[in-house]
């Protein structure tokens, strides 16, 4: 559970800087055929570790497609998740375009709240220390990602859409995980998202597909490359053994991760109502632990000999 923590905190840093990028690609490329090319680029790139993951000595019960039981498993959760990711990512970079980088922020990562009650209809039940650090965690990210002022933009309402489908993603994501290679079914959902992205672009967009590229290389491949091939690729990995409710608490730490990325790169100094962000999000992931905790000592205390 360990690896799980660390890979989702490593999830949350690189998505945390990755909304100031998403922000600057937007001054010149259209948010639609952004969205294709990134993805597109992060299938391509993460299609590389298959044939060479046992080189690098990645085979294993983590990444070795024997771990999965059918090959179905793999393409239902491929095509599953990439239509949802790319209806989320659609509406967050259509919003990312019309409102705050800290709107933005807040918005996204409210799904820390739908995951566990999407969780209840398919029979999932968070302890009471889960659902307590989802309330910490959801005015926490409020005070760190807009300081505690309330401003309501025009783009926020796609942005709190596209929360819904991230939502919806981490359940897919928890249930498709343990069933095929991650690896793998990062691919194929990358594949899905920036091919059906591409495929709307022409019809949206009133700019050409290749506007703004050129000017674009430096934003367009942190998020393709970090963003999504690898974090996004972490988080199906982490999902092996991070429940959803879990494993979105520690991911909704992005909001902190972006606030100390502007303090140390923009000098950016954290306001009061930052730091009380921070205080109630580190409390969160901690209480985020606890039933966690308790069910390895339930686990432990059973499979001991009875003296």
């Amino acid at each position: 559970m360990v690896g799980a923590d660390l890979l989702c905190l490593v999830c949350a840093a690189i998505w945390g800087s990755a909304f100031a990028a998403q922000k600057l690609a937007m001054v010149a490329m259209p948010p639609v055929s952004f969205t294709g090319i990134r993805y597109c680029i992060g299938a391509a790139a993460i299609a590389f570790l298959l044939p060479v993951r046992r080189v690098f000595g990645l085979a294993g019960r983590i990444v070795d497609p024997a771990a999965g039981r059918h090959a179905r498993d793999l393409w239902i959760g491929g095509l599953s998740g990439g239509m949802v990711m790319f209806v989320g990512s659609v509406l967050q970079q259509v919003g990312i375009e019309h409102t705050s980088t800290g709107n933005a922020g807040f918005l996204t990562s409210v799904y820390v709240v739908g995951v566990p009650l999407l969780g209840l209809f398919a029979g999932q039940r968070p302890g009471w220390a889960a659902w307590l650090a989802v309330t910490i965690a959801v005015p926490g990210l409020w005070f760190i990602s807009m300081s505690g002022r309330p401003h309501i933009e025009a783009g926020d309402p796609w942005i709190l859409a596209c929360a819904v489908m991230w939502a919806c993603h981490v359940q897919i994501v928890a249930r498709f995980a343990t069933r095929s290679d991650p690896i793998a079914l990062s691919v194929v959902q990358f594949a899905v998202t920036g091919i059906a992205s591409l495929i709307l672009a022409p019809f949206v967009q009133s700019e050409g597909m290749w506007t703004g590229l050129s000017v674009s290389v430096g934003p367009l491949l942190y998020c393709a490359l970090l963003s999504t091939g690898v974090a996004f690729t972490l988080q199906t990995v982490a999902q092996r053994d991070a429940p959803p409710t879990h494993a979105a608490i520690l991911l909704s730490l992005e909001g902190l991760f972006a606030a100390v990325t502007g303090w140390f790169w923009f000098d950016e100094a954290l306001s009061t109502s930052q730091y009380i962000g921070a205080a109630l999000l580190l409390s969160a992931a901690v209480l985020a632990q606890v039933p966690n905790r308790a069910k390895d000592l339930k686990r432990r205390l059973l499979r001991s000999p009875v003296t």
